[in-house]
């Protein structure tokens, strides 16, 4: 039997811790501070399960999962775009390019396993060069050693060195310029006014209007620096009241033929000897005589009589160029006052 004062320490030193524990507890005044867990009669403290919030903000401490694009401290390879590769040329006139380079987070690079080819032919005058579609004639130098120069007839000449786009090479063609068509002549090349020179200058010839007389005369000049010529005057004389007949700018009387005798180089109208030369001119391009091509002659021909007519002889003068006509197309060179041409008639 045990003593008595023994079992009785052992009750009072138990109800005293109980007390302590007691005490402690109600001086914690904060409401979220419940660490203490419950309290063991026997002195120890019964902890909180598995999976309690234990984090000073009530958050998970794990942070939980983050996109690799927000979070600053993420591989700098997942943070950039991956580029395509770059186009190259198959041929010389076919060009590749490429898509589908995407990003390989895992092994953090580019991959273009994926990548698909697509090959785009080169347009019309181009060639594939260092991965690009460029002109042929890109970096062709072309020369042209010759300058314009003055032709028959107030043309100018001028040789014209350019590249071809369809071929890349270089092409000389040949350019004319037709400065009588502007009024101008022909000086070194280059069309200027009405002269260059007083020889520039000439008096019209007479002519014409129905029945009126029309006559120029005066002494031509060239103001060479409006380049125009000067000092002729026009003189109109209306035959019709005179009873008579106008034939190349003179009023003359309708008197017979029969008894006028003219030279080699005239013919008799309305009783006067005339020049059907005079003012014909005779183009170093016309038509052919058959009126089947257009051809071009080195220089101008000369105007003669034959049969009491006049008409162009270019004997002995080189041809530069005969174009024949489309027969099949039944064209024919005809000739309007622009220079000649092969037309369909009635076009």
């Amino acid at each position: 039997m045990k003593p008595l004062h023994h079992g009785l320490t052992r009750h009072l030193l138990r109800a005293s811790f109980t007390l302590l524990v007691a005490s402690a507890a109600a001086c914690d005044t904060d409401p979220d501070n419940d660490d203490s867990g419950s309290v063991d009669l026997d002195g120890g403290v019964t902890p909180e399960p598995d999976g309690a919030n234990n984090s000073p903000d009530g958050g998970d401490q794990d942070g939980g999962d983050q996109d690799a694009g927000d979070d600053p401290d993420a591989p700098e390879c997942l943070l950039r775009d991956c580029e395509e590769l770059a186009p190259e040329c198959l041929d010389e006139r076919t060009l590749r390019t490429f898509t589908g380079a995407r990003l390989d987070a895992e092994a953090c690079n580019c991959s273009y396993a994926e990548v698909s080819a697509t090959d785009v032919p080169c347009g019309d005058g181009e060639l594939c060069r260092e991965g690009a579609c460029v002109d042929r004639c890109l970096g062709v130098m072309c020369n042209n050693d010759e300058a314009p120069f003055c032709g028959p007839g107030e043309r100018i000449f001028a040789v014209v060195d350019s590249c071809n786009s369809l071929t890349g090479q270089c092409e000389q063609t040949t350019v004319r310029v037709e400065c009588a068509e502007e009024g101008k002549v022909c000086d070194s090349g280059t069309c200027v006014g009405e002269c260059v020179i007083d020889a520039n200058c000439d008096l019209p010839l007479n002519r014409c209007d129905g029945t009126t007389a029309i006559r120029f005369v005066g002494t031509p000049r060239c103001d060479v620096v409006e380049a125009r010529c000067e000092g002729i005057q026009t003189v109109l004389e209306d035959c019709a009241a005179e009873g008579k007949a106008c034939v190349q700018g003179s009023c003359v009387a309708p008197d017979s033929c029969d008894e006028v005798n003219c030279s080699a180089v005239e013919v008799c109208v309305d009783g006067v000897c005339v020049d059907p030369c005079l003012g014909q001119e005779c183009p170093a391009e016309h038509c052919a005589e058959d009126g089947l091509s257009v051809i071009e002659h080195a220089s101008e021909g000369v105007c003669v009589l034959s049969g009491g007519e006049a008409r162009c002889d270019y004997a002995g003068i080189e041809v530069i160029e005969e174009v024949e006509c489309d027969s099949g197309r039944l064209e024919s060179c005809v000739d309007n006052g622009a220079g000649p041409e092969c037309n369909i008639p009635g076009e």
